[in-house]
């Protein structure tokens, strides 16, 4: 079943086609949904090219278009592009898998696109970033209701503020408050510092005040989306497992802002040109061939 194959996307049931051009991101990923499911996938890929340009979509929802546009590139057996749609999940999740159960064909043309990005068939250990909503205990809410990505510069100037900016995908409306914890590394517990979170804004950042920054190291982060009664629904990295930012000397440090995450990698030109592909050369003598080295073994996703 495509849910299985997509979880922890959450991508729900379909949606009017009426205001197609006006739709938000969320709207756009259920309508292509509908579409795969009626085994439209060239229309889906139409819309899911909508996602990728659509005002404020975040890169979790990017992310989930890719992956649904790798499963119809596998379907209409263009490997190329369905392996380069992988490769751009790879870039904003890299310890996504698939899970047991999904078609031959899907895996093997994953499998080509974790072996030209270098990553591993099994990824190492994760952080605690998607516990269920609930705080985790299993029958206190609904699993992976929750998406949280951060993101911040990879170095800092010694004795400045660091902004981490946060992309929050609660399609469920879930979360009350964000926090913020951090120290240098090394040094005691964490601090913390509390968001105020707008739920009608998939976004907010937070900055850590110079002072937490006053000494050349490393500075540590994690950052964590609430309930209401403060329970943890979803993390971008953990107590264990922090994202670093280097504190350097030279007050130029980087402006060259990452996602820990989630690599940009191209996203849109890349989505464009992919689309573009299976569009233009529909008909034409037969689906290109699989990276050299590769077999395409095409099996209709059941």
């Amino acid at each position: 079943m495509i849910r299985a194959f997509l979880a922890g996307f959450v991508l729900a049931l379909a949606f009017p086609t009426a205001a197609l051009a006006q739709a938000q991101p969320e709207a756009l990923l259920k309508q292509a949904e509908s579409f795969y499911e009626q085994l439209e996938y060239t229309k889906a890929l139409r819309v899911l090219i909508k996602v990728q340009q659509a005002k404020g979509v975040t890169k979790i929802q990017q992310a989930r278009a890719y992956l649904y546009m790798g499963v119809c590139f596998t379907a209409l057996g263009r490997a190329r592009d369905a392996v380069a749609a992988f490769k751009e999940v790879l870039k904003r999740r890299p310890r996504f898998r698939m899970p047991a159960g999904v078609s031959p064909s899907i895996r093997a043309m994953f499998m080509v696109a974790l072996k030209q990005m270098s990553l591993p068939a099994t990824p190492g250990r994760a952080p605690a970033r998607r516990p269920t909503a609930g705080g985790g205990s299993k029958g206190a809410g609904t699993s992976n209701a929750v998406d949280l990505d951060a993101r911040a510069p990879t170095k800092s100037a010694l004795g400045k503020p660091v902004t981490v900016k946060i992309d929050i995908d609660d399609p469920r409306k879930l979360v009350h408050h964000l926090w913020i914890r951090w120290r240098v590394k090394g040094g005691p517990d964490f601090s913390t510092i509390k968001l105020k979170y707008d739920k009608a804004t998939p976004k907010a950042e937070g900055t850590i005040p110079a002072l937490e920054t006053g000494k050349k190291g490393v500075l540590t982060y994690y950052v964590e989306a609430r309930g209401m009664r403060g329970n943890v629904l979803a993390r971008a990295g953990s107590e264990d497992e922090p994202y670093e930012i280097a504190i350097v000397t030279d007050k130029g440090g980087s402006s060259n802002v990452g996602w820990w995450l989630l690599g940009i990698g191209g996203g849109l030109a890349v989505a464009g040109g992919i689309v573009a592909a299976i569009l233009l050369t529909r008909g034409d003598s037969g689906p290109a061939p699989p990276p050299a080295g590769q077999t395409d073994i095409t099996v209709l996703i059941k």
